[in-house]
């Protein structure tokens, strides 16, 4: 009898095993990521679990409110068509629902979904824009504290922050508060990827050299007014036109040290309107709109029109992108079907010198981006989305979000992504960068840590890299790097400064375009004064020093 049940015992035992082994082998058929191992590859003993695929045992659906990227918009109707997306949703096990705001109601939308308190589980957005800051969102408890979460579930951007210090002061708030999934910039290189371009063969033609100071752009403008360069025996050139008006026209201020908004000087707060070089930049400025050196329509100038004034050969100079302008008028000039075109030359030059002999920029980026993908308070699974969330931080997430999926979009060569000619030679005739948002979105927006790589990969011809050299080498950044206000810094600024800046913006246009004469200048400034702006710088300085003192 022993013997029969110890026999039996075995059959039963060698079943289960060999039952356990058949239904692992479905579940994987099912579950296996397509080009990803099992679980991350990251893992410690004393710091968060790791990462095992997929993250859940049954599918759950998250609803993210996240504005599209024009650029991902150009070619999937939503975040679910793109392949990343998909891919997630198979290694994971979590489905994304999104809601797409257009762009322009974005603030609005979100700012209802705020007061009627009706938030989905989580939400990109740009954190700095909020009235209040973040910090009063975390404090009425909308938005999800994080630290414990990174702690025992994260062990991707927590590795990432723990091995670069200076990352970690910029993604926390002042308090240490960790309460968003940001992108990450892993070089330099990619703080500033815009930059004044220009008509390199209109120089040539005219025998001029790029413009260094303001008195050379001056001379330029004038010579690309005056002596037809693109030699149609029309006066209808532009010498300098912009893609969004009060932004593009701002990049001349820091010839000056100054912007339409606070600076920062060896440490020093300041407002741009309020500073002594302010009002010699709008006097150069209106003279140059007087004498039809700026695009006299740039008021209404939008993206399409800018492109159409560039690419149809009558623009001089503008400010731009590397992939989206440069990239883009090069590659449609040199396939175009007019031979007069495929000289054209654009390239990249570095910011005009200031008075001191040195180079400024208000557009350098943070390390860490400002927006970024926070978990509300809404969300019933928030240890399941910061695994989500986290698994693009890892080795196989950093490859899933700026390649795309393994054999299509890109394949491995001697162990290093290589893109496939499906996004650098797309057959459907799409930009290299549209063809890659088919699949991710890394180089754009959203949660991630963004490689130089990839950058360079999607850059088609020399002029660019030469151009981000331009761009970035000696320049020194005016504009304040990524701050956080607590809350009652947060509402103080709320109060005054939307007015503040509308105001500035406004005025900023009129004395350029001759609507309100430079002698009211002085009341301008007493206007702003008025307005709260020295509170508002005081609590801008708080916040540099206490970023400058974080450890």
């Amino acid at each position: 009898m022993i013997k029969k049940v110890s026999l039996l015992l075995s059959f039963v035992l060698v079943f289960t095993i060999f039952a356990g082994c058949g239904s692992e082998k479905v579940n994987q058929t099912d579950k296996t990521p397509t080009s990803a191992q099992s679980s991350s590859s990251v893992t410690s003993s004393s710091g968060p679990e790791a990462i095992t695929l997929p993250i859940v045992s049954k599918p759950i659906t998250l609803k993210v409110f996240w504005t599209m990227d024009p650029k991902a918009s150009a070619v999937n109707k939503t975040y679910n068509d793109m392949a990343f997306f998909k891919e997630m949703e198979i290694r994971t096990g979590i489905h994304i629902e999104f809601q797409h705001p257009p762009v322009e109601q974005a603030a609005t939308q979100l700012n209802l979904m705020l007061a009627s308190n009706d938030l989905a589980d989580m939400i990109f957005y740009m954190w700095s824009n909020v009235p209040g800051g973040v910090a009063k969102l975390i404090s009425d408890g909308m938005v999800v504290k994080l630290n414990d979460y990174i702690d025992k579930y994260a062990p991707n951007i927590k590795k990432t922050l723990s091995d670069n210090p200076e990352w970690k002061k910029q993604a926390e708030l002042d308090d240490g508060t960790f309460y968003k999934f940001p992108k990450i910039k892993d070089s330099t290189t990619l703080l500033q990827t815009s930059g004044f371009q220009v008509r390199q063969d209109w120089l040539d033609k005219l025998s001029l050299k790029a413009p260094v100071t303001i008195d050379d752009w001056y001379n330029v403008l004038k010579a690309f007014r005056d002596r037809d360069p693109n030699g149609n025996g029309e006066a209808d050139e532009i010498p300098f036109t912009l893609d969004n008006s009060v932004f593009t026209l701002q990049q001349f201020g820091p010839s000056w040290k100054v912007q339409n908004d606070f600076i920062q000087i060896d440490g020093k707060v300041g407002y741009g309107p309020m500073e002594p070089g302010y009002k010699d930049f709008v006097t150069t400025m209106a003279k140059w709109y007087k004498e039809k050196l700026i695009d006299p329509d740039y008021l209404a100038t939008d993206s399409k029109s800018f492109e159409s004034k560039v690419v149809s050969n009558k623009v001089g100079t503008f400010w731009g992108m590397s992939n989206g302008h440069l990239a883009k008028f090069t590659s449609l000039w040199k396939t175009g079907t007019n031979a007069d075109n495929k000289n054209n030359k654009l390239v990249g030059i570095p910011p005009p010198i200031a008075s001191d002999g040195k180079k400024y920029s208000k557009e350098y980026q943070p390390d860490v981006s400002e927006d970024g993908l926070v978990i509300t308070s809404a969300n019933k699974y928030i240890k399941e989305s910061v695994k989500w969330a986290d698994y693009i931080y890892g080795p196989e997430g950093k490859l899933l979000s700026n390649y795309g999926i393994e054999g299509q979009s890109y394949t491995m060569v001697d162990g290093k992504p290589k893109l496939t000619d499906d996004v650098l030679k797309n057959s459907q005739g799409l930009s290299i960068i549209n063809a890659l948002h088919k699949y991710t979105y890394a180089i754009s927006t959203g949660p991630c840590v963004q490689m130089l790589d990839i950058f360079n990969q999607t850059s088609t011809f020399p002029e660019q890299n030469i151009a981000f050299d331009q761009w970035t080498k000696d320049v020194t950044k005016i504009n304040l790097t990524s701050l956080n206000p607590t809350e009652d810094e947060g509402k103080d600024l709320a109060k005054n400064m939307g007015d503040i800046k509308t105001y500035v913006d406004e005025m900023f246009n009129k004395f350029v375009m001759g609507l309100e004469p430079l002698d009211k200048y002085d009341e301008f400034v007493k206007e702003i004064k008025n307005m709260g702006i020295d509170d508002a710088i005081k609590i801008k300085q708080d916040m540099l020093d206490r970023y400058n003192n974080k450890k």
